[in-house]
């Protein structure tokens, strides 16, 4: 049994539980004045942003397994004419899993089965690799994720009074709870943006650290060009 997944699907209920209840209990407060419907039609646009980011994840993952389709078709027929084929298997950075050859920074996970430019981590919540072919998305989304959750959260703070029901008290404490653990995972994402690095790379980073305090960050480039690395990435 996984219990990884089954942590994050048991957590991923319980916040989309929250949300319905905590959307619910606002629509019940809400009085219908100007200020109130701009203060909701934000909160709906700022809901809209990492729903389009969370497609354009799957999307980009969805592009990238149908390239690695392509390419093992080439390579099948590329075996039975490259006759130096038997000589490339015998590098370091081949992997006898995917068959492939891996060019720097690639990982093979264990539970995609497949190897990942660039991968960054594997996603248990959104069950997908994160690599170089969709961390932009996924920063997008942790990004606007955060946004829009501190904003609804400080909207339903603001309705709470002393005949405010103890299950909607105990819907808001976990809201924020998952709010400052999702804010905290965006600030340590962008914090290794800004470095050039992965979560893997600053792991190993970090193990290299402690073994030689004068090891350098091979893949900073740059606070610039470490960005446009990623989020410029097409």
């Amino acid at each position: 049994m996984d219990y990884s997944n089954c942590t994050s699907n048991l957590i991923l209920t319980i916040f989309f539980a929250d949300f319905v209840g905590l959307i619910y209990y606002n629509i019940i407060m809400f009085n219908y004045t100007i200020y109130n419907l701009i203060i909701y039609i934000i909160m709906g646009v700022l809901i809209t942003l990492p729903m389009v980011s969370l497609y354009w994840v799957y999307n980009a993952e969805k592009k990238f397994l149908k390239i690695i389709k392509q390419k093992n078709k080439v390579k099948e027929s590329d075996e039975n004419k490259d006759s130096d084929y038997d000589e490339q298997v015998t590098q370091t950075n081949y992997c006898r899993l995917c068959n492939m050859i891996k060019v720097e920074r690639t990982h093979h996970c264990s539970k995609c089965r497949i190897c990942t430019e660039e991968m960054d981590h594997h996603c248990n919540f959104l069950q997908t690799c994160i690599g170089k072919h969709n961390k932009k998305y996924f920063i997008y989304l942790l990004t606007t994720g955060s946004l829009a959750l501190t904003y609804f959260d400080i909207i339903t703070l603001l309705y709470i009074d002393n005949n405010t029901n103890t299950l909607v008290y105990i819907a808001i404490c976990s809201f924020l709870l998952v709010n400052i653990l999702l804010l905290g995972f965006t600030i340590f994402t962008w914090r290794l943006l800004i470095n050039g690095l992965g979560t893997i790379e600053w792991l190993d980073y970090w193990k290299m650290k402690k073994i030689d305090p004068e090891y350098e960050n091979k893949y900073d480039k740059g606070i610039v060009a470490n960005i446009s690395h990623v989020m410029c990435h097409s």
